[in-house]
């Protein structure tokens, strides 16, 4: 029986890979997809401020030759880094603290300020305000609030997506649509393996994918943060969703067609 169940499974990869070199969705034509997609990703970010990654399914190049669908794009806003561990803090002048409570969600966080080596709570509010308004030039309290524990936390993205023309992101969603074809999220990045994530690295795996060599590879690639909180929080309004985004590509990247 399970010899049998094999032979189908085999013929089926067969008749699949045989349907898809027909239509052209063979290796070759997903490696020069991936390769376009990975050079403009260069020639963009070498022309604006933020970092580009071409993510989803063009950019992994899992759509079927002739087939339209939206493009996702993550624009990587490089000048507020996230740390986990404060010992990291000296290394920039401002950057974002993950934090995290008991009851927060898997795969969220919070974002508390760190200045000066300082992760900022309400009594640093005015001189954090005085800080953005006379250094940075941002409307400090339009991107900042206090959390229950009396924590200066991040809750909206410094980068104003709503000011570009046919681009409108909604409250509580990581992507802002730009007219029906492409949606585009804003994150900060963390260039560590986040603590949560540790398990997933030393998982058993009954057929040996990822290897150990990929996985670390991936643990490379860092993380980024997006704004999107979990629907059912109560902090909802304040808390970010780490994105393993790069992790997916790469994952899709040694895939095979069938696959």
């Amino acid at each position: 029986m399970i010899k049998y169940i094999f032979s189908v499974e085999r013929n089926d990869s067969i008749y699949l890979f045989d349907v898809l070199e027909d239509i052209g969705a063979n290796d070759s034509y997903r490696k020069i997809c991936q390769e376009r997609a990975l050079t403009s990703e260069i020639i963009t970010t070498l022309t604006c401020d933020l970092t580009v990654y071409r993510v989803g399914s063009v950019g992994e190049d899992t759509v079927l030759p002739g087939v339209e669908t939206d493009e996702d794009i993550l624009h990587c806003e490089e000048h507020f880094p996230v740390i986990e561990d404060i010992s990291e803090a000296y290394k920039y002048k401002h950057s974002f603290l993950i934090v995290r409570e008991t009851e927060t969600p898997a795969g969220y966080v919070k974002l508390q300020l760190v200045l000066s080596n300082i992760p900022r709570r309400k009594i640093h509010w005015h001189l954090c305000n005085d800080y953005f308004v006379n250094v940075l030039k941002i409307d400090f309290k339009s991107y900042f609030t206090i959390d229950r524990f009396g924590r200066i936390v991040h809750y909206d993205l410094l980068s104003d997506d709503n000011n570009i023309p046919g681009l409108f992101r909604y409250k509580n969603r990581p992507a802002a649509t730009l007219a029906h074809k492409v949606d585009m999220v804003v994150g900060y990045r963390c260039t560590k393996w986040p603590a949560m994530a540790q398990e997933w690295r030393s998982r058993h795996r009954c057929n040996g994918w990822p290897t150990n060599e990929m996985i670390d590879t991936l643990k490379s690639l860092g993380v980024f943060v997006v704004r999107k909180g979990h629907l059912t929080s109560q902090e909802e309004d304040i808390e970010w969703r780490i994105s393993f985004c790069l992790q997916e590509r790469k994952l899709i990247f040694n895939l095979t067609d069938v696959q």
